[in-house]
């Protein structure tokens, strides 16, 4: 079985603690950020974590991200 579902469990006894809570997929084309911190990361040779502001490319795409969601 793969780690995600280690993951997936922590995440849902959490989840338990709040008074509500609501979980949304939101498919790779609407989140492009996301995918593309992963298909970068997946490719360093160390872990890497950010403490400053995040990088212009992660930038530019979540910019056009928000585009794509129906915020309030």
């Amino acid at each position: 079985m793969s780690d995600i579902w280690a993951i997936i469990g922590g995440i849902k006894v959490f989840a338990r603690l709040f008074a509500s809570c609501r979980f949304t997929h939101i498919g790779r084309a609407c989140n492009r950020t996301a995918h593309a911190i992963a298909a970068k990361g997946i490719h360093l040779q160390s872990d890497r974590m950010w403490m400053e502001d995040a990088h212009d490319f992660v930038l530019l795409l979540a910019a056009e991200d928000r585009r794509f969601q129906d915020l309030p």
